[in-house]
């Protein structure tokens, strides 16, 4: 879906059917997570993205079976999997596709909550986060160098993890008197 972030190595649990999870983000909109029978409050379905992401918007697709959306939803975020807080978004599921929209949130796990029931099963066809990759190191090589004066060395950075969406480095010195660098990383000693 175009805008959504990639969900390679992203993993799902819930509290029902766990073990179809991984059909809710499979790229196949043939298969589906779904309860197993009828909607019933407190069910659970958690997203894993495995880095802290930034984000404002899911897509609960279950176009495959349109009648299955949820019967109620409160969404959480966290970067633990343990500490929740407060619902960032509450609805009621559209038939077909349901589009959970907020201001931007950031975490490493969503957990949408049933909040209603029905007697159709709740069915997670693909799910879909819009928002950003979040940087979560930056490694410099080499870690520490020694320069004499009018000498050059390269240094790199190497930006973690590889599908962050902002990979833009800013090279910088505390002292220009000593050293100065250029925007390629290129350390001249003074």
């Amino acid at each position: 879906v175009a805008g959504a972030m990639d969900r390679q190595g992203w993993t799902a649990t819930a509290s029902v059917n766990n073990g179809n999870t991984k059909n809710a983000l499979d790229s196949n909109a043939t298969t589906r997570w779904d309860t197993q029978g009828s909607q019933v409050n407190g069910q659970t379905f958690t997203v894993d993205m495995k880095t802290v992401n930034t984000f404002h918007a899911i897509v609960l697709d279950a176009s495959g079976s349109p009648d299955d959306s949820p019967a109620g939803y409160d969404v959480f975020t966290s970067g633990d999997g343990v500490n929740w807080g407060s619902a960032i978004a509450t609805g009621v599921g559209n038939t077909g596709m349901t589009l959970i929209s907020f201001t931007g949130k950031t975490g490493r796990y969503i957990k949408i909550v049933q909040t209603g029931a029905k007697g159709n099963y709740w069915s997670i066809h693909e799910l879909y986060v819009f928002g950003k990759v979040d940087v979560a190191s930056v490694g410099v090589t080499p870690a520490s160098a020694t320069i004499t004066v009018d000498a050059v060395k390269q240094f790199s950075a190497a930006i973690l993890p590889v599908n962050a969406t902002i990979k833009t480095v800013t090279w910088t010195t505390s002292d220009p008197s000593v050293a100065t660098v250029n925007n390629n990383g290129l350390v001249e000693a003074k």
